[in-house]
């Protein structure tokens, strides 16, 4: 008789988040890894979030309801944690979704490199619909030990990619709230990945197995707040950490601020865009000439007057139809530290 398939803790914090909340823990039911417990934390919501959770656990007992007051993002994955019974952690924010597949692709990945601590996957962009609205064609394709691609970029793009190991997860001391209190919220999961990477091996599940939900009411649409965030979690990385790739950190900035300005100008602010970009020339003249990079804002510019000019999302392909296994170009990040 065969080992049992390990237990997935999957960690859910949710705050006034009745609009998403049921699609989101339908595709956590709909996973084909059925062995999960499901941790949703209720951050002191004041809509039906509690109600909506109480009506889905009647009758799936795997999910488990936590309520706690308002401490953020940060406060309410690290109480999951504290709590989780599993051997592994899948965060997931709760105005995204899982293909079915999600997590029994990342388990089966994993059995290739066992040391790996971290398995991720890619994404899509969707609305508020769920019509995918971007499919990334550059893809990270970085594996084993990836300190020095993710200090550049956080390639995971977000927190409801990667499955963890849960003692790696506990060993760095989870997710940091340090940064809600300087009022910095935004990039609490690339300090979360930055710290696992210094402790175990990254594999990759090549698949778009996300969707990632974009709204103007994200926390990633503070452009102020999210600089802010970057920096404080830039200044703490160790020196010993970046003296392999000298000129990491300004690049990183670079970077940074390509990335804010292509949020900006996909929310309809042209002339903060730019600003964006010309900060990134600044930090890294070269770096707006590498290929990876043009492509990338040709891509944006692009679709982004295509939105304009329909005044709607840019496909009609729901998540839920989407072919995972799509093809997709490499993005070879290690290319920009020349730029």
């Amino acid at each position: 008789m065969g080992a049992s398939p390990p237990l997935v803790s999957v960690i859910l914090p949710a705050y006034n988040a009745q609009t998403t909340l049921g699609a989101t823990l339908a595709s956590v039911q709909a996973q084909t890894h059925e062995n999960l417990e499901i941790i949703v934390v209720d951050d002191g919501s004041t809509d039906t979030t509690h109600d909506l959770v109480v009506a889905v656990q009647a009758s799936d007992s795997r999910v488990r309801l936590i309520r706690q007051a308002n401490a953020g993002v940060a406060a309410a994955r690290n109480r999951a944690l504290l709590e989780a019974r599993g051997d592994w952690i899948a965060p997931l924010d709760a105005d995204d979704l899982w293909h079915p597949q999600k997590l029994a692709r990342q388990l089966s990945r994993l059995t290739l490199n066992p040391s790996a601590g971290v398995c991720y996957c890619w994404s899509v962009d969707i609305d508020m619909a769920s019509r995918v609205t971007e499919r990334r064609l550059l893809v990270p394709l970085f594996e084993g030990w990836v300190y020095d691609e993710l200090l550049l970029d956080n390639f995971l793009s977000n927190s409801s990619s990667p499955l963890i190991r849960v003692e790696d997860a506990r060993s760095v001391g989870g997710w940091d709230t340090a940064l809600r209190d300087a009022n910095a919220q935004g990039c609490e999961d690339w300090d979360f990945y930055l710290r696992l990477a210094r402790v175990t091996p990254f594999q990759l599940e090549p698949g778009f197995l996300v969707g990632y939900r974009q709204s103007d009411t994200a926390m990633s649409r503070d452009i102020r707040r999210m600089r802010r965030s970057h920096a404080l979690v830039m200044a703490r990385q160790p020196a010993s950490c970046t003296e392999s790739c000298p000129h990491a950190l300004r690049r990183s900035v670079a970077l940074n601020s390509l990335y804010l300005g292509k949020l900006a100008l996909a929310s309809g602010r042209p002339f903060a865009a730019i600003a964006l970009f010309l900060e990134a020339v600044a930090h890294a003249p070269r770096l707006i000439l590498t290929r990876p990079v043009l492509r990338d804002l040709k891509t944006l510019v692009l679709s982004r007057a295509r939105c304009s000019s329909a005044g709607q999302s840019r496909g009609d392909i729901m998540f839920a139809d989407l072919d995972p296994n799509l093809p997709a170009m490499a993005r070879n990040i290690i290319a920009l530290r020349g730029a």
